[in-house]
């Protein structure tokens, strides 16, 4: 007898006789569909009863165990030929990982929560060795078995599907194939013939058909190997299609599909794939001859039209008739895979005969558009619940209409959920149980210092799952010697030598079986201590030693330092005597030289400026010229052609015509009138700059000058060395009118300012287009004007420089670094001010503002 409170404060009863629940006041029978047979095994087990994490009661019995899930009201039982049935339970425990525990007369049992159904002898098949699966609408399954038998399983219940036909029954020998159609037809491929069974009755082929395949259009196709495509005639029978240039004869075919663009896909042992057009013509391309020797299992076209071929040496997609292949170097855990298993998640199931793979779609597709370097592969085995990874006959694999994987093993059906698949949160404990140091253990528990030297160190970890202790996984580092994880293979062992002197942590850290990682792992700190010439105290000793020979050394060059220069002074003394004789008599040679000197520069500024505005006047001048010479050309045609008219008699002259031409002579007298003037005022412009003027402030219109002097700076620099293209942009205040200024003077500055823009402009390196802008405002009565260019900028480091006389960035004899000083003086005169304003590699700008005492 047992009696046991559950989390719910129901107390359970176990007698001899049944089992009894207390809910209110009284006990009362608990009503099963099969008694609990306790008998005189309920005096001998201490313990019958166990309450699981998730509230499910397991209670031992005579017949093994039965388990009552929390929102179930009837217990589950096992079936009759569990092998759990036949022991005697002594004791239940659950650990923190969900395992339940059993101890017996016989040994230590584990009972585990797969990650799977499995249906095989234990669940009521006659066979473990599955050969093929199909699914029906309804949701069940037809399973084919190695003992030449059918069984349909639904809602967990295996059922054998019984054949009328004794002989048909006898032709399910080695059956290796089975698919239900849209019509529910099932199709059995065995090796003595193949059988469909439907509705209407069951019929038997005489072809081994290898591979069933419905199209779009649920039309069906076989696959028969060493003799092609067939399909159903009107007359039920087995009909070949006919492909003359194909050779079927020595073809052993795996797997059939009709592709979307209409080709026939044939994957065979041995010989890699067949592609056949529409006209029957075999296709010859890359992919057809990098596999031309290998094993393929199937293929699989998804939704965009990529074709997947499972073979013996890795998984291939042949995507835009390009074949691309991923195997080993990806982490692939098996390359030999049977078929490709797409559920709703995103992911891939590939059946091996290493267990079942599964890798995200999508991270499959990266790795082959060389976009990632890894894959994560998952791959589940015994100890994820499967009772044999073995599973050749998964080629003929299945997907249920709710998205289960149904795949065929050597023990049993796998049925997979993706969408409830189960996983272990619990991540396993780690520790350290082993510190050796060149072949002698340490003490875990103590601090250590090592000695310096050649050393050996050896940590051994270790880390515990009960679930499946197999798969734990480990990484570890050493702290201040590892930059990153080491993921260690083979023995749970970490080896380092001739580790330098430091403070060290070594830390391991470990997974379980669904990859959940114990973060802090276990942790182990020593220290390495240095040799005795590395210590504090031996750097000490290192720099007073070092302090003593500086000062001994300083000392002794101190006291020679001034015995030389004891004796150098007194030479320096007579020395400069000397000097101060010659050089008074120097210094008014040198003063009238330097004056002479300056003077020279300043003229060659001057000179400068002149030159470049010559060759801009001499560019206005040649347009207006340009327009007298072709006016006075055409004059003397039109004269030619009134001495022709006057030539004629005076019947047959044309008076009016003379007249229209001794007009158009007179406007084009009046065109050579106007443009002779422009060049004689630019030649008497030019004359004045040359003269330098009268010295004396005079009203100009300020806009008028801007506008000539920018374009003769702007001409004389497309007359000079390097012309560039600007994009000049006037922005002239119409308000100013005329105020007084120095013209003479004046145009100097505009023309300094322009021209040392456009020599920045030169040296842009950029593709975008040179501008300068010229701006004139007036505000309060105060004048402004802006010259600004998109040039590279002046540096801050010289920017305070440029108005300093003879200060040039210019290379050898270009420049004299006098413009921009004469330009400031200038403005100076005029009662002005110039501001420079500049960001490198974005332009510079010069402001000058003129007072009001400037304006009319």
């Amino acid at each position: 007898m047992d009696l046991f409170v559950d989390s719910r404060d129901r107390v359970w009863l176990a007698t001899t006789r049944d089992l009894f629940i207390k809910e209110d006041s009284t006990f009362k029978r608990y009503g099963t569909d099969h008694p609990i047979p306790f008998g005189r095994y309920a005096d001998k087990a201490p313990r019958l009863f166990l309450e699981d994490q998730s509230g499910g009661i397991w209670i031992a019995h005579a017949n093994g165990l039965s388990y009552l899930a929390p929102d179930d009201d009837n217990f589950s039982h096992l079936p009759d030929n569990h092998p759990l049935r036949d022991i005697s339970i002594t004791d239940m425990i659950e650990d923190r990982e969900g395992n339940i525990w059993l101890s017996s007369l016989s040994g230590l049992y584990r009972f585990s929560k797969g990650k799977f159904s499995i249906y095989s002898m234990e669940e009521g098949l006659g066979s473990r060795n599955i050969r093929g699966v199909s699914t029906f609408k309804d949701g069940g399954y037809i399973v084919g078995t190695d003992e030449h038998r059918l069984y349909e399983i639904k809602d967990g219940a295996v059922l054998p599907i019984r054949i009328q036909d004794p002989e048909i029954q006898a032709n399910l020998v080695n059956i290796f194939m089975i698919l239900t159609d849209s019509k529910q037809n099932i199709w059995v491929g065995a090796s003595i013939g193949s059988v469909r069974i439907s509705i209407n009755g069951e019929k038997r082929f005489n072809e081994q058909i290898r591979y069933v395949f419905e199209d779009y259009e649920n039309m069906i196709w076989f696959g028969v190997p060493f003799k092609g495509i067939s399909f159903l005639n009107d007359n039920d029978e087995l009909e070949f299609l006919k492909f003359p240039n194909v050779d079927f004869t020595v073809v052993f075919i795996s797997s059939i599909r009709k592709l979307a663009n209409q080709n026939w896909l044939v994957t065979t042992f041995d010989d890699g794939i067949l592609l056949i057009d529409p006209d029957g013509n075999l296709v010859i391309n890359e992919a057809t001859e990098e596999l031309k020797n290998a094993t393929v299992f199937t293929s699989y076209e998804d939704e965009d039209g990529v074709v997947w071929l499972t073979t013996s040496s890795g998984l291939y997609r042949y995507k835009n008739e390009i074949l691309t292949r991923t195997g080993y170097e990806s982490g692939m855990p098996e390359i030999s895979v049977f078929n490709f298993l797409p559920d709703k998640l995103g992911y891939v199931w590939f059946p091996t005969n290493k267990g079942v793979i599964r890798a995200k779609k999508q991270e499959i597709n990266d790795y082959l558009d060389n976009k990632t370097e890894q894959i994560n592969w998952r791959l589940f085995d015994q100890g994820d619940g499967m009772r044999s990874r073995a599973s050749v006959g998964s080629r003929h694999s299945a997907i249920s209409p709710e998205g289960k994987i149904l795949i065929p093993t050597f023990d049993g059906l796998l049925e997979i959920d993706p969408a409830n698949l189960s996983s272990n949160p619990v991540p396993p404990p780690v520790v350290i149980h082993g510190f050796g140091w060149n072949g002698e253990s340490l003490n875990l528990t103590d601090p250590q210092k090592l000695p310096p030297g050649n050393h050996r160190l050896v940590f051994e970890y270790s880390a515990l799952s009960l679930t499946a202790p197999e798969k734990v996984a480990f990484k570890f580092r050493l702290i201040g010697y590892d930059e990153d994880w080491i993921i260690p293979s083979g023995d749970r062992r970490a080896i380092y030598t001739n580790l330098p002197f430091g403070e060290y942590t070594f830390q391991v850290i470990a997974s379980n079986n669904d990859g959940i990682w114990n973060e802090e792992g276990a942790k182990l700190s020593f220290t390495i201590t240095p040799p005795w010439w590395r210590t504090w105290w031996a750097y000490g000793l290192y720099a007073l030693l070092l302090a003593i020979i500086l000062y001994s050394a300083n000392h002794f060059q101190h006291q020679r330092l001034v015995r030389k220069e004891r004796e150098r002074a007194k030479e320096k003394e007579l020395e400069q005597a000397r000097e101060i004789e010659k050089a008074y008599r120097n210094l008014e040679v040198a003063h009238t030289n330097l004056k002479s000197a300056q003077d020279q520069l300043v003229q060659q500024e001057k000179l400068a400026s002149l030159g470049q505005l010559t060759a801009g006047i001499a560019h206005e001048i040649k347009n207006p010229l340009n327009f007298v010479n072709n006016f006075s050309e055409v004059s003397m045609e039109m004269i030619e052609e009134i001495k022709e008219e006057r030539a004629k008699s005076q019947e047959t002259r044309d008076e009016t015509l003379v007249d229209e031409i001794l007009e158009d002579i007179q406007s084009n007298l009046g065109k050579i009138h106007e443009h002779g003037s422009r060049a004689n005022g630019i030649v008497t412009s030019m004359l004045q700059h040359s003269r330098g003027g009268s010295g004396k402030k005079e009203p100009t219109d300020l806009n008028a000058l801007i506008k000539e002097y920018v374009n003769l700076s702007f001409h004389g620099m497309r007359a000079g060395k390097n012309p560039i293209e600007v994009d000049i942009q006037l922005d002239l205040d119409d308000s100013i009118g005329k105020i007084n200024l120095i013209g003479e003077d004046f145009s100097r500055v505009i023309l300094n300012l322009c021209n040392n823009a456009f020599d920045a402009l030169k040296s842009l390196k950029t593709q975008h287009l040179a501008s300068l802008k010229v701006r004139t405002k007036k505000l309060d009565g105060n004048i402004t004007i802006e010259i600004e260019d998109n040039g590279p900028g002046i540096p801050d480091d010289i920017k305070d420089k440029i108005l300093q006389p003879f200060f040039t960035t210019k290379k050898g004899t270009e420049g004299t670094g006098l413009g921009l000083s004469i330009t400031h003086d200038i403005l100076k005169a005029h009662g002005g001010e110039l501001q420079v304003y500049s960001r490198v590699g974005e332009g510079t700008s010069f402001l000058i503002s003129l007072s009001k005492n400037t304006v009319i």
